[in-house]
């Protein structure tokens, strides 16, 4: 493979080759995933108006293309920016694998699964993007439990987690435990009593 110029360094993949591929399952080689869950035109949060009123004024009304938000599967490439995301709003170090067998004593054995182990389920997992911008993520281990759910926080209100929900149900529609984990450094933060 050939190594990144500084500008795809800094920018990511230019040419978003990654986004338009389709998925083979490493577990599950008979599926193969399409390259997005869901293109969502129609929702429009604080920031995309933001965002679109600034390209207005730039660009004029008809100058710029509506960017959507993005439902696709966990790829390689957005490793980084989901582990950066879940470090932001839970805990550092959250993708290590010593939490799995430190923190989460009171969880089912093979309940939680760090984010580099779910690219071998990418058929587990949604990731929201907008523009490149990791936005929230979602995954449920091979067992049925979710993991991680999470959309940042300027993202939130607009049923973006209620799709990813949706999603990994559909997933696995023999789901009929729900396990849930809040760090309670999480409740503390947020002014309510634990």
């Amino acid at each position: 493979m050939p190594r990144p110029t500084f500008f795809e360094t800094l920018m990511g993949d230019v040419d978003n080759k990654w986004q338009t591929t389709f998925i083979r399952s490493p577990t599950a080689r008979e599926l193969v995933l399409k390259p997005f869950i869901r293109r969502d035109y129609t929702t429009k949060t604080l920031r995309m108006r933001l965002h679109e009123e600034l390209l207005t004024r730039f660009y004029g009304p008809d100058g710029f293309e509506r960017i959507p938000i993005d439902y696709c599967y966990l790829r390689p490439q957005l490793v980084p920016a989901v582990n950066a995301l879940l470090c932001q709003h839970f805990w550092p170090g959250i993708d290590s694998t010593q939490y799995s067998k430190n923190l989460f004593i009171v969880a089912k054995p093979n309940s939680f699964i760090p984010v580099i182990e779910s690219l071998d389920y990418p058929q587990h997992t949604v990731v929201v993007l907008y523009n490149k911008m990791v936005i929230g993520c979602g995954f449920i281990s091979p067992r049925g439990y979710i993991t991680y759910l999470l959309v940042h926080t300027d993202w939130q209100r607009h049923k973006i987690a209620s799709y990813m929900l949706y999603h990994l149900i559909q997933v696995k529609p023999t789901l009929l435990i729900f396990l849930m984990y809040i760090h309670a450094d999480t409740i503390l933060s947020s002014g309510r009593r634990a």
